[in-house]
């Protein structure tokens, strides 16, 4: 018998069921354990494999938005009322306070978001513009900023 058939066995013995219905049952699990697994090469074999549906069919989920330009703004105008405008923070990154992992986490929250999520939007804004990194998005990111009052011109150049 099969380790499986051995465990459901054990407990269908010590169920509190009566003799008629546990005897039904062990006949049950004796002939399923002594008939061979069937398979044909017909049947299909399945690959875990990440989500790679096309954009328009996923299903939108906390970690899967795309941002809108008015949540965007109004992120940022988050930002500055939690930290102020980025031209004051003491921090590099970051505005220096010991409380921004929690304020992070807060504003994930407020926007159905994860906290990385908010920080790359946070970072995409405040990180020197470069050819490499001239992506729609982060460009977004900047122009949404401005908008808030988060960042000003000179501060991304």
């Amino acid at each position: 018998m099969k380790d499986g058939t051995n465990r459901i066995l054990k407990v269908v013995v010590g169920a509190d069921i009566s003799t008629d219905e546990k005897m039904e049952l062990i006949k049950i699990l004796i002939d399923a354990d002594q008939k061979p697994t069937e398979t044909t090469e017909s049947e299909p074999t399945f690959t875990v494999r990440p989500n790679r549906m096309p954009t328009a069919t996923k299903k939108r989920t906390k970690h899967n938005l795309s941002w809108e330009h008015t949540d965007r703004v109004r992120l940022f105008e988050r930002m500055v009322e939690v930290w102020g405008p980025f031209s004051s923070w003491t921090g590099e990154v970051t505005p220096g306070t010991n409380t921004f992992k929690a304020e992070l986490e807060m504003l994930g929250n407020e926007f159905g978001r994860t906290p990385g999520a908010i920080k790359a939007q946070m970072l995409s804004a405040i990180s020197k513009m470069s050819t490499d990194k001239n992506t729609a998005s982060t460009k977004r990111s900047v122009e949404a900023a401005m908008i808030a009052g988060f960042v000003s011109d000179p501060e991304i150049y």
